[in-house]
């Protein structure tokens, strides 16, 4: 998970990138522990799948 935040800092959506990873924490909403595994397994996901997910993610937390 680490690396794919510091991907997504590589391109320059810094913003986002803390926000999951703080959500990740516990210090934002509180995502299930089934969400943050679904992310965990998915950090291969493309760019545009990747924000397709952060906004289903945004949406239900």
């Amino acid at each position: 998970l680490t690396l794919f935040l510091l991907a997504l800092r590589a391109r320059n959506e810094h913003r986002q990138a803390d926000e999951l990873e703080a959500m990740m924490q516990g210090k934002g909403s509180g995502l299930s522990p089934a969400v943050c595994l679904a992310i965990r397994v998915n950090t291969f996901l493309s760019c545009s799948q990747y924000h397709k997910m952060y906004r289903t993610v945004k949406a239900i937390t």
